[in-house]
């Protein structure tokens, strides 16, 4: 906690590996805001620069040696910030559903959690609840072309627009989305 904390107080970025659900590890650089404990786990929440959004991280998921920027007051919390408060509606908010087509020999890590609706030839038609937007986003996007989001409208747009801007960031020079 010392590393985490002192960097918290001293406004100094971090980075660290991270060991993703998936049991992927990526090293992670971010602004931290604070930590809190909820549920008999204990989370860091902060400003994840490379994915220029707010992030949560489970502490026991961190692996090695937490780095710390030498600058201090390198970025600004709000005042108002509450991370607990950020925990309650980022993690354990309410359950949110979304109708998803799922291609009928990928995505298994979706089924685990779906309820089938209907199926055909290439589809499993399903539904899936969630209370974590920000991950269950990543997750469908981490699936790529062999899920649709067929409901809800403002998840299924927020889905095509981050597949527009990865296809613009990783486009060849000339060439557009």
């Amino acid at each position: 906690f010392q590393p985490l904390s002192r960097a918290i107080i001293e406004k100094r970025s971090i980075s660290f590996t991270y060991l993703a659900d998936d049991l992927s590890s990526a090293t992670r650089a971010i602004n931290p805001f604070g930590l809190g404990s909820r549920k008999g786990n204990w989370y860091l929440v902060g400003f994840d620069l490379a994915r220029s959004a707010p992030r949560t991280f489970r502490l026991d998921r961190i692996q090695g040696r937490v780095e710390v920027d030498s600058k201090s007051e390198s970025f600004s919390i709000e005042s108002d910030f509450d991370v607990l408060a950020f925990l309650d509606s980022n993690l354990f908010d309410q359950q949110h559903s979304a109708q998803i087509l799922v291609l009928r020999s990928k995505g298994w890590t979706l089924r685990r959690d779906a309820r089938l609706l209907c199926e055909d030839d290439e589809f499993h038609h399903v539904i899936i609840t969630y209370s974590n937007r920000e991950r269950f986003v990543d997750q469908l996007l981490w699936h790529g072309e062999d899920v649709v989001v067929v409901a809800p409208a403002d998840l299924r747009a927020e889905i095509i627009e981050k597949l527009k801007s990865l296809v613009a960031l990783h486009a060849p020079s000339g060439i557009e989305g």
